[in-house]
């Protein structure tokens, strides 16, 4: 049957949906309703089998999550120039995801946009055949091929007002359902021509997709080389479809839990995700560096590398590349959140030129654990020497710059703790003594400073010898994602099971201040473990400082979002990766939004 029907046909049509909704549904099934065409009848008989209500009147707003989609992006240049000839039409255009979920919506006329609005035809809404039965948008999806519904064929009251023509985007080299594109009018403008417009108009939008998808896999796999050149670490690159691994990553996929994997996958706007803690096979730890891969401000993957635990055996050797240096550095420190993408340049550029480096920091925030580690990493076969200027006074200025001269002239590490404890006229020898012993090969010179070194006073010889070579360590809040891993640092420090958190005490203590720095960390994670020796820690298990922190009141759509979530969780028992699905994203933006939201 054409789906150009008349105004008979149309009344027809609408006398055997009001039968077939008032419980009459074997005359449909016995085919004995010739002003339905088959195709109406059998999605008819699914929206019923669905238990839709037709005379429902507000859908659910299933998402606002993922607005920037590869479809959209991919679409959305045809559809912008299309829409240039609708403006004067009451037509309209809807582009949704494989589930129905309408992401970008053109319209015509003003008019048209107030009515689509008030039958809840907009993004974020989802048209499934599941939520609102025969529609030209959700039935498409169910029959996988171009799908025309005019008035009194859609299931629902809400609709029969329109006529729909849809067709499939499907990718042409996969074959994958990417979306829908769906034409809008009202019933007294429907024309048979629109459904062969609406295909030819997927088709170009798939032929899109399909040459995006190349570029956008060629900037992936050329970020995943760049990760994996002169790394020993597991790492991995996820994409829409595929995982490329390196070599350990592989032998990573073949021991670990998939869904453990795609769970690494946690970061918001360009930032890094790290230090998220990862239990794997035979009771190993790991610690994740999640960073996303764009193309055209468009993530286009995910690529995630993984750092074992336990020190590996060559943790005392040599390090004469700057990259490794780099790698063996953050993982001693447990330095994997972005914060510190550029504070280890000055260390990096000290190294190479054997220059004098001075760390400075807050109280507790581990300026000598950090002066350790980079003599670790440097000079392992040498011996570390400390010498604290606070001791200065006591033990006589003369007597100390005497073991400081001595110290100096023999190579290793000579550590010069509170540097800014000295008076003008030591600091001024300890400078000189600096200067001489900074030629001398294989001496490597470090200073701790407590504070800004922008704001405390420091003698301005050694303010001129160290400015050129000075990081600033970040506080504990500046640097949450690094929380899992120094959780666990600590723990194996004091001999203690490492701290089981349940993912809301975890985005608590990453919304605390820790004004006592690492300090303070140290000490929650022996008094956690003394009062519970094993045991899972959770809010309420926290002291209470912890938990009294201000929570931003979220706004409306952040609020329909996380209830979207949080519904989508229960149908789905909890599976995240088929709540994700029903939602419409990716399963890094579940995540992602599930640790914003502090969902369990």
């Amino acid at each position: 049957m054409s789906t150009a029907i008349n105004a008979d046909g149309l009344r027809q049509t609408a006398r055997a949906r009001d039968r077939f909704l008032s419980g009459d549904h074997e005359r449909l099934l016995e085919g004995g309703s010739e002003a339905v065409r088959s195709v109406i009848a059998t999605s008819w008989l699914r929206s019923a089998q669905f238990g839709v209500d037709p005379s429902r009147r507000e859908l659910p707003l299933k998402s606002s999550i993922g607005s920037r989609t590869k479809l959209l992006h991919a679409a959305q240049p045809i559809l912008d120039d299309m829409s240039r000839h609708l403006a004067d039409m009451s037509t309209a255009l809807l582009l949704a995801d494989r589930d129905g979920i309408i992401i970008g919506r053109w319209v015509g006329q003003k008019a048209l946009t107030r009515l689509m609005d008030r039958t809840n035809s907009a993004p974020g809404f989802s048209l499934s055949e599941e939520v609102i039965g025969t529609n030209g948008l959700g039935s498409v999806i169910e029959e996988l091929r171009p799908y025309a519904v005019i008035g009194p064929e859609h299931y629902a009251d809400l609709f029969v007002d329109y006529a729909c023509y849809g067709a499939p985007i499907v990718h042409p080299r996969t074959g994958r359902l990417e979306g829908v594109l769906t034409f809008v009018c009202r019933v007294k403008d429907s024309s048979p021509l629109m459904l062969p417009f609406v295909a030819t108009t997927s088709a170009q939008v798939a032929e899109r997709i399909t040459s995006a998808s190349e570029r956008q896999d060629k900037r992936a796999f050329h970020e995943f080389r760049a990760a994996t050149r002169n790394s020993r670490h597991p790492t991995l690159m996820f994409g829409d479809n595929y995982v490329i691994a390196n070599a350990q990553g592989a032998d990573l996929l073949g021991e670990a839990d998939p869904e453990i994997l795609w769970s690494l996958a946690q970061r918001e706007g360009g930032k890094t995700s790290s230090g998220d803690a990862v239990e794997l096979p035979g009771g190993r730890h790991a610690f994740a560096t999640v960073r996303s891969v764009n193309d055209e401000e468009l993530e286009v993957g995910t690529l995630v590398r993984l750092v074992l635990a336990e020190d590996p055996d060559d943790h005392n050797a040599p390090t004469d590349s700057r990259s490794e240096l780099l790698v063996e550095l953050r993982d001693r420190v447990c330095a994997h959140d972005s914060v510190w993408d550029t504070l280890l340049d000055p260390v990096l550029n000290a190294v190479d030129v054997q220059a004098p480096v001075l760390i400075a920091g807050e109280r507790g925030s581990g300026k000598a654990e950090f002066a350790r580690a980079l003599h670790e990493c440097t000079h392992p076969s040498t011996p570390l020497i400390v010498l604290n200027a606070d001791l200065a006074d006591i033990s006589g200025t003369r007597r100390w710059l005497a073991h400081a001269r001595e110290y100096l002239r023999e190579p290793g590490t000579i550590l010069v703790e509170h540097v800014n404890a000295l008076g003008e006229h030591a600091a001024e020898i300890l400078a000189t003594l600096i200067e001489e012993a900074s030629r001398i090969e294989g001496r490597q010179i470090l200073s701790t400073l407590a504070g800004d070194p922008d704001v405390v006073e420091i003698n301005q010889a050694l303010q001129d010898l160290l400015a050129a070579h000075i990081i600033t360590l970040p506080r504990v809040q500046d640097r949450t994602g690094d929380l899992a891993c120094l959780l666990y640092r600590f723990a194996e420090q004091l001999g203690v099971s490492p701290l089981q958190l349940t993912p809301d005490a975890m985005q608590t203590l990453r919304s605390y201040a820790w004004p006592g720095n690492l300090k303070q960390l140290k000490r929650f994670v022996q008094m956690t473990r003394t009062a519970d020796p094993h045991g899972t820690t959770g809010v309420g298990d926290l002291p209470t400082d912890m938990r009294l922190i201000d929570r931003r009141k979220l706004g409306e759509i952040e609020r329909l979002e996380r209830q979207a979530i949080v519904n989508a969780l229960a149908r789905c028992h909890g599976n995240k990766s088929t709540a994700a699905e029903e939602l419409g994203v990716s399963r890094a933006t579940l995540y992602r939004k599930i640790k914003t939201y502090r969902l369990s």
